[in-house]
């Protein structure tokens, strides 16, 4: 798949399958999903990505913050009931604090499991879907995908292999992550050429607008190809 290429229809230029701007080819050296993209377009993407990290990380934070605050409170607080000193020697504030603490974060892995977006991800439009289907994934996949970070250094190595669009952890639980916005093209989907405007599958298309909702149609796009498939089986 390393030759895969965007065709080339004006002498040294060609598109970006993402923003669909005419750029020199030389600008179009990096590869998101092994598909060649420009640059604004894939560090927009892993920005996107970063940034409903981060917001997943500052949310979750303070869902933690409260229960282990009222469980302080609740055990050694100065209005706790009578008799808590007795529960406190049986265990029962270590048990809880420990379900808080190491339990509850495990949920956190499951973050994406809601059609496929966290908090973070829908604020900033990307989603996690199946790598052959493209359904969104459920909670049990976002967990399957996200127990990397339990790794030591499992979260630099996330950091610096999402730049080229597949994370480690998505090659074990199937998934691929998209940009909502461009879901249709590619290197988002690689089934088939899609229109841009409604998925409308426009293989063998000459026509330039799609029959469906009359997008035109990316010029390179429309004729029959090989390379969709080929690169289906690189996810």
């Amino acid at each position: 798949m390393s030759d895969t290429a965007i065709p080339d229809t004006n002498g040294g230029e060609t598109h970006c399958p993402v923003c669909e701007r005419t750029r020199p080819a030389r600008k179009l050296r990096r590869r998101l999903y092994d598909v060649p993209v420009c640059n604004k377009c894939r560090n927009a993407f892993a920005n996107r990505r970063q940034a409903a990290y981060l917001i997943d990380t500052l949310a979750w934070g303070l869902v933690i913050s409260l229960p282990l605050t009222y469980l302080e409170q609740f055990f050694y607080g100065n209005a706790s009931p009578p008799g808590f000193p007795l529960l406190r020697y049986l265990g029962l504030d270590t048990a809880l604090g420990f379900v808080a603490s190491w339990i509850l974060p495990l949920f956190f892995f499951c973050k994406d499991g809601f059609h496929g977006m966290s908090l973070g991800k829908w604020l900033m439009g990307v989603q996690v879907v199946d790598v052959h289907t493209r359904e969104p994934v459920g909670f049990g996949r976002s967990f399957k995908r996200n127990l990397v970070l339990l790794v030591p250094f499992g979260l630099l190595i996330v950091a610096t292999t999402m730049m080229k669009g597949k994370r480690w952890g998505d090659r074990w639980a199937q998934t691929v992550v998209i940009w909502r916005k461009h879901a249709y093209k590619l290197p988002f989907d690689p089934r088939g050429v899609l229109c841009t405007g409604c998925g409308y599958d426009l293989t063998g298309n000459v026509s330039g607008r799609c029959p469906e909702c009359f997008t035109p149609v990316l010029p390179g796009s429309s004729s029959p190809s090989a390379a969709p498939q080929e690169l289906s089986r690189t996810f």
